[in-house]
């Protein structure tokens, strides 16, 4: 969340300026150092903060030619990551995370392994779900309370219980967008869309590794995950969202004001 402070800053002071190759390279490559730090030992984080940092970019206007080269750029990277694994030079975790790929797209099925438990568990929830704390599948799946957590959900709640989750957190990103759009200046805009971004693509990744859409990468669900650091940090991301709407709606109130004050001042000259 400070590199989306930042990142935030820096979109408000550079304004159109981010058009401009020198200006948006640099902000790239200010990003990129940041997540390049926490790649080597979490793909998948430093994946969501530059995807949500990369949104943020693209709201504010950067060129198309300039998106498209930093992801051609990025997907280079990552594919030499992983060809110097198949050379035997591993960097970080990727042989972990060879393993996850290898074992998602050619993995046995029947295999016992927590991706096949959470699809079980989801199959045997069905539509109505089995009840709050009647797990099966959660008692042998070893993070059933962080990155499975979505799945335990469905087996004790059912499908009615997964689309509510969905609606709440996609309400959730339509009212950050709503406090970005009347946000009072370009800074209060920029934060509440990053800070929306993490949060939402955070909760589809979760979603999506639960379900078996893409392979396992340790995302936690916000909000409902095990985890007190992280539902206190996402706490402290949601106040800043809170502050910004606030202000917005002083402004509203100031504006309001003042032009019920200049109606008064017109009717009295009038009178």
């Amino acid at each position: 969340y400070v590199l989306i402070l930042y990142v935030a800053s820096e979109l408000a002071s550079l304004k159109d300026r981010i058009k401009e190759t020198k200006e948006f390279v640099i902000l790239i490559i200010k990003i990129s150092a940041i997540c390049g730090l926490i790649f080597p030992e979490n793909f998948s984080t430093a994946a969501l903060l530059f995807l949500a940092c990369f949104l943020m970019v693209f709201v504010a206007g950067a060129k198309l030619k300039h998106l498209f080269m930093t992801i051609i750029i990025g997907l280079c990277l990552i594919a030499f990551v992983f060809l110097l694994n198949y050379l035997g030079i591993e960097i970080g975790r990727s042989t972990t995370w060879l393993n996850r790929f290898v074992a998602h797209y050619n993995g046995d099925p029947n295999e016992y392994n927590q991706a096949n438990s959470a699809i079980m568990a989801i199959a045997t929830g069905g539509l109505t779900g089995l009840g709050i704390g009647n797990t099966v599948e959660g008692r042998f799946l070893s993070e059933s309370h962080n990155d499975f957590i979505f799945a335990i959900i469905l087996e004790e709640g059912g499908i009615f219980m997964c689309v509510l989750i969905l609606l709440a957190y996609f309400a959730l990103f339509y009212r950050c967008i709503e406090v970005s759009r009347n946000a009072k200046g370009l800074f209060g805009k920029y934060i509440v869309l990053g800070i929306s971004f993490v949060i939402i693509i955070q909760a589809l990744i979760n979603m999506t590794v639960a379900t078996g859409i893409i392979p396992v990468t340790g995302q936690t669900l916000p909000f409902l995950s095990y985890g007190g650091t992280s539902f206190l940090f996402s706490s402290c991301a949601l106040g800043i969202v809170l502050n910004v709407s606030a202000e917005s709606q002083k402004k509203k109130q100031k504006t309001k004001e003042k032009t019920n004050e200049e109606k008064e001042q017109i009717e009295e000259e009038n009178t």
